[in-house]
C-alpha cells in the first residue's frame, strides 16, 4: 500500500474518519491498529521484526530509566541497529569480500545470503536507535506506556520514509492525543495535495525520461545524459519531498505534527547550506547522533574533515547496499572538506574583485554552481553500478559538443521517452515548483497566506490544484505508478 495507491486512498479516510470519532483514550489504539494494517500490507511477517524491535528498544528504555548501564545500552542499540546491518548489509559485504578475494585468486569463500529487505527498516531503526541514545543520555524520561510507545515506533505516515522524529517531539502528542480540528484538517489536506502533485505530475513523469536514457546511455550523446541527470534531481526531489509533504499532511490531519523535512534544497547557495534543506531529519540524526559524538568541530582542523568525511560516507551507506552510494556520500564528504579548505582564498579572492555578495546575480551564480555540483553526485547516486557511473562520466565529458548543444537537445527531445506534450507538461509543473520554493525561500508562508483568503478564493483555488493532479498526474499507459524511491532504503 502506498500513498498514491487506490487502496490508500479508500484506507486513509476511514482510519481519518474513526479517529476523528473515537473518544480520545481509544485514539492511539485505533492508529496503532491501522499502522500495522498498513505495514501488513507490504508483508505480514515484517510486522514481526517491527514488533520485535519495539519490545527490545522499549524494555532497554525503561531498564536504562532505572540505571545506567553501559553494557545494557550496547546491547539494547546493537540489536536494533543489528537487525538493520542483517537485512541491508550482510549479503553486500559478503560480496564484497567474494570480490576482494577473487580479485587475489583466492575464489569466493563466503556464502551468499539473499534475505527480503523489509520496508522502511532504515528509517523506523534509526528512529528508535535515536530514542535509546536520548534516554541513556538523560535527555528524558523513557516512555513507560508500551501503546504509546510502540505508536511512537510504527506511525505509518512517516513509517516507510520517515521523517525520522525524535522522541521529545512525538511521544507528548501521544500523551496527550486530540483530533484535528478544521483549521488542521485544511492545512494537512493542502499538504498532502502538494505531495500528491510532486509525486504524480513531476517525479513520476522525469521518472520516464530518466529511465529511458540511463537505462541506454550507450545510444545517447553527452549533453543527454547531463539533461537526464538533470531531471533525476527533478525526480529524487518530486518524489521523495512529495513523500515527505504527504507524511506530514496526512500526520497533521490524524492530529499529529511531524517535523519538516526539506526546505527549498535548490535554492541553496553551497553544498553546506543544501544539507541543512535536503532530509532535514537525516541531516539532524546523523549530526547529534554521529557527528557530534566523533569530536564535531571542536577539535583540531584534520579530526573536524575526518568526522566530516565519516558522515557522509555513513549517510551514503546508509541510502544503500551498493558501492556508488558509497561513493555519493564520498564525494559530498569531498565538498565539505574542500569548500571548508578554500574559503579563505575564495573570501580573499572575492574582496579583490570587489564582488557585491548581496548582489542577485552573485547568488544566482551560487545557486547555479551548487546545483551543478549536487546533481554531478546524483549520477552516482543513480547509476546501477560504478562501472556504468564511470562510463556515464566519460560520454558526458568526451561526447559534449558545444557548437551543437542547442540544436542536438531542443531537436531531439521526444527521443527520451516522454511525447512533446508529456515532455512540455514536465516543464509546466516544473515551473510551478520553482514558483512556489522560490516564495517559500524569500519567507513567504504561503499555507498562512492561503488561509487568510474568503473561503470562495479558498475552495475554487483548491479545485484548480485538485483538476491539475488528475489532468497532468502519471495515470496512464506507458507509466509506471511506482512506488517512492526511497522506500527502498
Amino acid at each position: 500500500m502506498v500513498f498514491n495507491s487506490y487502496s490508500f486512498l479508500l484506507f486513509f479516510p476511514i482510519v481519518l474518519v474513526l479517529t476523528q470519532l473515537a473518544p480520545a483514550k481509544w485514539r492511539n489504539g485505533l492508529l496503532l491498529v491501522a499502522s500495522y494494517v498498513f505495514y501488513a500490507s507490504w508483508g505480514k511477517r515484517f510486522c514481526v521484526l517491527l514488533l520485535g524491535l519495539t519490545v527490545l528498544v522499549y524494555a532497554a528504555g525503561l531498564l536504562l530509566g532505572q540505571e545506567k548501564r553501559r553494557w545494557l545500552f550496547w546491547l539494547g542499540l546493537g540489536g536494533t541497529l543489528g537487525a538493520l546491518l542483517v537485512y541491508k548489509y550482510l549479503d553486500f559485504g559478503l560480496y564484497s569480500i567474494n570480490a576482494l578475494t577473487r580479485a587475489l585468486g583466492l575464489g569466493e569463500p563466503m556464502p551468499r545470503v539473499s534475505l527480503l529487505q523489509p520496508a522502511g527498516i532504515s528509517f523506523f531503526t534509526f528512529q528508535a536507535a535515536g530514542y535509546l541514545i536520548d534516554v541513556y543520555r538523560s535527555k528524558y524520561k523513557p516512555e513507560k506506556n508500551f501503546l504509546r510507545f510502540a505508536l511512537f515506533v510504527s506511525f505509518f505516515p512517516q513509517l516507510l520514509s520517515g521523517p525520522i522524529g525524535r522522541g521529545d517531539q512525538l511521544l507528548p502528542q501521544y500523551e496527550r492525543p486530540k483530533k484535528a480540528d478544521f483549521d488542521a484538517l485544511r492545512r494537512g489536506f493542502l499538504t498532502m495535495t502538494w505531495g500528491f502533485f510532486l509525486k504524480l505530475c513531476i517525479a513520476d513523469r522525469a521518472a520516464v525520461l530518466v529511465n529511458t536514457v540511463y537505462e541506454n546511455y550507450e545510444s545517447y550523446s553527452g549533453i543527454f545524459l547531463v539533461f537526464a541527470t538533470a531531471v533525476y534531481a527533478l525526480q529524487i526531489y518530486g518524489d521523495f519531498a512529495g513523500y515527505s509533504y504527504m507524511a506530514i499532511g496526512g500526520a497533521e490531519m490524524l492530529g499529529i505534527h511531524l517535523p519538516k523535512n526539506f526546505d527549498t534544497p535548490y535554492f541553496a547557495q553551497s553544498v553546506q547550506e543544501f544539507w541543512r534543506r535536503w532530509h532535514i531529519s537525516l541531516s539532524s540524526w546523523f549530526r547529534d547522533y554521529v557527528y557530534i559524538p566523533l569530536g564535531g568541530s571542536r577539535c583540531a582542523s584534520w579530526k573536524k574533515y575526518r568526522n566530516v568525511f565519516i558522515v557522509f560516507l555513513v549517510s551514503g551507506l546508509w541510502h544503500g547496499a551498493l558501492w556508488t552510494f558509497v561513493l555519493w556520500g564520498a564525494i559530498h564528504g569531498f565538498y565539505q572538506i574542500f569548500g571548508a579548505v578554500t574559503k579563505p582564498l575564495r573570501e580573499k579572492a572575492l574582496d579583490g574583485l570587489r564582488v557585491n555578495r548581496q548582489a542577485a546575480s552573485y547568488k544566482l551564480f551560487r545557486m547555479v554552481i551548487t546545483f551543478a555540483l549536487v546533481d554531478f553526485a546524483w549520477l552516482f547516486f543513480r547509476a546501477e553500478g560504478l562501472d556504468i557511473a564511470a562510463a556515464m562520466v566519460k560520454r558526458i565529458v568526451t561526447g559534449l559538443h558545444p557548437e551543437e548543444l542547442p540544436e542536438e537537445l531542443v531537436g531531439q527531445y521526444y527521443t527520451m521517452g516522454l511525447d512533446p506534450q508529456d515532455f512540455w507538461a514536465l516543464l509546466l509543473c516544473t515551473a510551478v515548483l520553482l514558483l512556489v520554493d522560490g516564495l517559500q525561500y524569500r519567507g513567504k508562508d504561503l499555507k498562512a497566506w492561503f488561509a487568510s483568503q474568503n473561503w470562495l478564493f479558498r475552495e475554487l483555488a483548491l479545485a484548480v490544484i485538485l483538476l491539475t493532479i488528475f489532468i497532468f498526474g502519471i495515470w496512464g499507459n506507458g507509466f509506471d505508478a511506482s512506488s517512492f524511491i526511497y522506500f527502498k532504503f
